[in-house]
């Protein structure tokens, strides 16, 4: 086998390895563990967590302990509901806690195409995708706890005895149930008082046609003593359950995950594999969040870090908490915490708008640099095409005109090594006993002929980082999320193809390609080349129809460029490169 066949070979493999492991092996992110902490005395009754940084010596070593849902006993209360052009939410008034956010622009689900329901319809079948949401408006939910559950989002105070403040009741600040954000913002203050006569107040500030929230924390020593503790905010998340579909499922991609951005570094942390509470330094912390494939919930400190970052995971809630330093209060004294929360798409777009380097939250890998442009191109040929589908293909088609030079190279390239192959197989049974003289002789050759061993291959080689990154930006960008291509076939380009045509002409394009492509593999290896359309095309049955379709153009504008550089060079005589056809290159005289 030659070295432009061995070179191709292991592109392709590397390739179906590549896929297969990072859709569903590669493992998250794992976060660093904690440095080491000088730690105070301790009693010895009294165990001696880490403590947060900043924290001076005297101030004992704390224990959070998990917030219970504040006012349990009590009756569940009013709501009130806040609403702007983006969303609507709904907080609880005597628990002063999110209880629900619905996105106006993201629809929870979306009901099956029309092929599919009048297939089912036609022959009385069943399907999970029967019925799509159960709520009359189907907005796209995300706060999944209920009471009692604790809510999103809790603030804190520990004593130094490691004593939790409890609020036994919240006020708000006005007595409408209803606040419409429409033209400027809008506030909203619950307050409540501990045992110790320790003021709390959390005021939200919403701002219209923005998904950006303020978020104040603020304590208050109403107290005639001094106070002493530890403030922290804790969010709180329902843990998912773990994606189902086994090997060939693409939702292990982008799976529920803590992520935070620390120092310029984005880390991420899969919520199904968080085991023991995680504690990080939090003063080099830009931002937390838990964050789904296309949704992220963000807590953004903007004018204090907190000391420590600790998540934490039970059987059902999945929880961190933004610890700052140990404080000292006089009476009369408060201390303010201001945030900004984001609870939204992960629409690059959007996230930009923050100024807070949310947007470092949509990361493509080692790709990034390639796929973010790539993903911003799809999204401007969308504003004039309105269909995701047709953007996916005009993308396409620029894609291979812009590389079609190093396409042409490569395909003649690749003809010219077949040529060349009856007389390589005569050097090689010439030489079968010394490979280094048969090296010598197939280079000779190749130089006499000036045909590039290489030539077939390295073209490809410099196609392949835009191949990775385009896949990874349709993989996991939201712009494709319910996004329409052909309504009565396909209606999300992010889920797969519920009819399985797209994949499955997709394999057939695949194998039509291979077969037209010059190939100069002995028997074994080509009967190994055969099952790669196999093989693609049933890893593509579960992958989302936008990548298919990619898939699929690309493979049927190769087909045309082979058949197009095929003609040509049958109308030219073909390539005479070939040793009964093509007279070695003679030397010039002098």
């Amino acid at each position: 086998m030659n070295t432009d066949k061995r070179v191709l070979v292991a592109i392709l493999l590397s390739i179906a390895v590549w896929l297969l492991y990072e859709s569903f092996l590669a493992p998250p992110r794992q976060v660093a563990p904690p440095p080491a902490q000088v730690q105070p005395q301790q009693s010895a009754a009294q165990e001696a967590p880490s403590l947060p940084r900043h924290v001076p010596d005297a101030a004992p070593a704390i224990e959070t302990p998990a917030l219970p849902a504040e006012n349990e006993q009590a009756p569940h209360g009013q709501t009130i509901t806040v609403h702007n052009s983006l969303y609507r939410m709904v907080l609880s008034d005597c628990q002063a806690a999110i209880t629900s956010v619905r996105l106006f622009d993201y629809k929870e689900s979306l009901p099956p195409p029309a092929v599919i329901t009048w297939f089912r319809k036609t022959f009385k079948l069943q399907g999970d995708t029967d019925t799509h949401s159960a709520r009359a408006d189907n907005f796209k939910e995300m706060v999944a706890l209920m009471p009692p559950d604790p809510l999103p989002i809790k603030t804190a105070f520990v004593y130094p005895n490691g004593t939790l403040a409890a609020v036994p009741e919240w006020r708000a600040d006005t007595d409408s149930s209803d606040i419409d954000v429409q033209g400027r913002p809008a506030s909203l203050v619950f307050n409540g008082f501990d045992q110790n006569l320790l003021q709390f107040s959390r005021r939200f500030e919403f701002n219209p046609d923005d998904y950006k929230i303020t978020f104040d924390m603020v304590i208050t020593n109403t107290s005639s003593t001094r106070i002493e503790g530890n403030p922290f905010l804790e969010w709180t998340e329902l843990r998912p359950p773990k994606p189902s579909g086994g090997f060939f499922s693409s939702s292990g991609l982008s799976g529920p995950r803590f992520t935070y951005l620390i120092k310029d570094s984005t880390e991420r942390k899969d919520l199904h594999d968080i085991r023991e509470e995680i504690i990080i330094q939090g003063d080099e912390v830009s931002w937390t969040a838990i964050e789904e494939k296309f949704f992220i919930s963000a807590v953004i400190p903007e004018n204090q870090r907190p000391a420590q970052v600790r998540l934490s995971s039970g059987d059902r809630i999945v929880s961190y908490k933004l610890i700052y330093p140990y404080v000292q209060l006089e009476p009369g004294q408060s201390q303010m915490y201001r945030f900004a929360l984001y609870i939204g798409p992960r629409d690059i777009n959007i996230l930009l708008q923050q100024n807070a380097r949310l947007e470092r939250a949509v990361d493509f890998g080692w790709f990034d640099i390639i796929s973010k442009p790539l993903l911003l191109s799809l999204k401007f040929f969308n504003g004039f095409l309105h269909n995701y589908g047709l953007s996916i293909i005009l993308l396409t088609i620029i894609i291979k005109i812009l590389f079609w030079p190093l396409t042409n190279k490569s395909f003649k390239s690749m003809k010219g090594m077949q040529k060349l192959q009856p007389e390589i197989a005569a050097l090689k049974e010439k030489h079968k006993d010394n490979r280094e003289e048969f090296a010598r002789q197939q280079m000779e050759l190749f130089k006499r002929y000036k045909v590039n061993p290489l030539g077939g291959c390295l073209p490809m080689l410099l196609q392949i980082p835009v191949f990775i990154a385009l896949y990874r930006a349709l993989m996991d960008s939201i712009e494709l999320r319910h996004a329409n291509f052909i309504s009565f076939w396909i209606n999300d380009l992010s889920a797969k193809d519920p009819t399985y045509i797209a994949p499955l002409l997709m394999g057939a394009s695949m194998f039509l390609q291979q077969k037209m492509t010059p190939t100069t593999l002995d028997p074994a290896q080509a009967r190994i080349m055969m099952f790669m359309p196999v093989i693609f095309t049933f890893m593509f049955l579960n992958f989302p129809a936008g990548l298919v379709i990619y898939w699929l153009v690309n493979n049927l504008i190769s087909i045309a460029q082979q058949v197009y550089i095929n003609k040509q060079h049958t109308d030219a005589g073909g390539i005479q490169c070939s040793p009964s056809t093509l007279k070695p290159k003679q030397p010039r005289k002098r």
